[in-house]
């Protein structure tokens, strides 16, 4: 029986199609991965663009940083995330936790999410969760786990 044409041309038939599924998974699970990972940026730059649009806001408007940790805290409950804000020597003038105010940047925390540019020249820095990952990363891996699932 297994030297018969039939089962090897059936046994044959069936590797053929694993192999095929196989590759089609592999390319279409980074394929998502991809495009996923690039939405999810996409949708940071303009969150971070956000934040720095209304720290220029107010920096013009009031022409110094003081009285901008109400707008800070106000920042962070909209978006979720921890908010910091310093100075061109790296001190924190704001906190949306209230913590850090009057602190030198850590060096262990995660690079700037951006600059505050005002009239082209720098005025401020923009952390965000700088002391670690927010808890909506874990729902980014999440849903990729289940999609390639």
């Amino acid at each position: 029986m297994f030297r018969s044409l039939r089962f090897r041309l059936l046994l044959m038939m069936i590797i053929v199609a694993i192999v095929a599924l196989g590759t089609v998974a592999i390319f279409a699970r980074q394929t998502t991965t991809n495009e996923f990972q690039r939405y999810v940026q996409r949708g940071w730059d303009m969150r971070r663009g956000r934040f720095e649009d209304a720290l220029v806001m107010y920096y013009d408007q009031n022409k110094s940083w003081d009285g901008v940790q109400p707008v800070v805290e106000q920042i962070s409950q909209i978006s979720g995330d921890r908010i910091i804000l310093t100075d061109r020597d790296k001190r924190v003038l704001a906190d949306s936790d209230r913590k850090l105010v009057g602190q030198a940047v850590g060096q262990d925390w995660a690079p700037p999410a951006g600059f505050v540019v005002s009239r082209g020249t720098p005025v401020g820095v923009v952390y965000v969760n700088p002391l670690g990952r927010p808890a909506s990363g874990a729902g980014e891996e999440v849903f990729l786990g289940s999609v390639n699932r």
